[in-house]
């Protein structure tokens, strides 16, 4: 069974490198990896993510918005 993860991140450097080095578990699987509040709310709807790396100071919001 693996663990479906959302990164939320607006620097695109960290979004690789969290996809990078969570790729070295066979049992998480990165559903979605987005910039913004909008594109994780689409991903959180469609995709049901048990665990999401959040970004705190996005561009413009923050990850609790």
């Amino acid at each position: 069974m693996s663990i479906n993860t959302l990164i939320v991140d607006d620097e695109p450097l960290a979004r690789k490198e969290l996809e990078y080095l969570l790729s070295e578990y066979s049992d998480i699987q990165v559903c979605g990896s987005v910039a913004t509040n909008i594109e994780a709310k689409v991903i959180l709807n469609s995709e049901e993510p048990q665990v999401v790396f959040l970004d705190i100071q996005l561009r413009g919001e923050t990850g609790f918005e």
